[in-house]
């Protein structure tokens, strides 16, 4: 029996061992990353015709006009419906508070609706009804449903209101002007007069005075000169022109911008006819105020 030849086995499975093989790590596959951006379809109101037409009996507590609006859906779905807030609004530009709205049910993509609703006697300021009103149409004001285009919203439409249309307040003397101050509030240096008498006012001035309700006093520049009255000590006086019924006579003050105020609160008093030259058919409403915070 012959000896096993054990080196040449050992070496050749060494050699076998010995081949090296090297490693790499697996190819990386490139892979496009997509910004897609879902834009998903949305409705778009617009105004169509707006009418204003009086009703045939104004008084306290029933309308005075009615809105008839008709309401277009440009957009690519139906809007929801909404018929618990005012969809469609309509606001006197005039800073009294008149106007009225209403909710509407869904439209369609492509289609609309007619939409009526009463604007009421203004109790709280009848003087103010004779005259040439233009209202501000507003459509989903406070973005009760979401919009593709939210800049297309609004319309003005106007109305004249002839004097002795409404009933009148009881007790009001239709033989006399009436002047009332208008000021916004808070403050914003825009004043106004408007005559809600019977008959035309004469010239007249408007006294506004401001007081602090800490130290230091309002603010003032030199620039509020043209409005200073030996007269009137304390007050910034604006002249008004005559004034027809119903005519309003509004006046920025221009040194109102220039104006540095110091933290705090402060009051404004405003008086028409200061200087009680006009034989008025109610002397009671002459004043009104506004405040201001800083």
């Amino acid at each position: 029996m012959k000896p096993l030849n054990l080196p040449v086995l050992v070496t050749s499975l060494a050699a076998i061992l010995c081949v090296s093989h090297s490693w790499s790590a697996p190819p990386k596959i490139p892979i496009n990353k997509l910004n897609v951006t879902l834009k998903l379809p949305k409705p778009d109101l617009v105004f169509g015709k707006i009418q204003l037409k009086l009703t045939n009996k104004c008084q306290r507590f029933k309308p005075a006009i009615v809105a008839t609006v008709r309401v277009r859906n440009i957009g690519k779905v139906a809007s929801p419906a909404k018929m618990n807030v005012g969809m469609v609004n309509a606001k006197d530009m005039h800073p009294v508070g008149w106007g009225n709205g209403k909710g509407f049910k869904s439209i369609r993509a492509g289609h609309y609706i007619i939409v009526t609703f009463p604007i009421f006697y203004l109790v709280a300021n009848p003087g103010h009804i004779p005259g040439t009103h233009t209202f501000k149409f507003r459509l989903n004001s406070a973005k009760w449903i979401k919009e593709s285009n939210y800049n297309n919203n609004s319309h003005h439409t106007s109305i004249t209101i002839p004097r002795g249309y409404c009933k009148p307040r009881l007790g009001l003397t239709f033989k006399k002007p009436d002047l009332i101050p208008i000021l916004f509030k808070p403050m914003t240096g825009k004043v106004a007069v408007r005559n809600i008498g019977a008959a035309n006012a004469g010239k007249s001035l408007l006294l506004i005075k401001c007081s602090a309700a800490q130290a230091g006093g309002c603010a003032e520049n030199t620039a509020m000169s043209p409005y200073i009255n030996p007269a009137y000590p304390n007050y910034v006086v604006v002249k008004i022109p005559a004034l027809a019924p119903g005519q309003v006579y509004s006046h920025i003050l221009k040194f109102w911008k220039s104006l540095k105020w110091k933290k705090g609160k402060y009051r404004f008093i405003a008086k028409a006819d200061g200087s009680n030259i006009i034989a008025e058919s109610n002397e009671g409403n002459n004043t009104t105020f506004s405040w201001l915070a800083k």
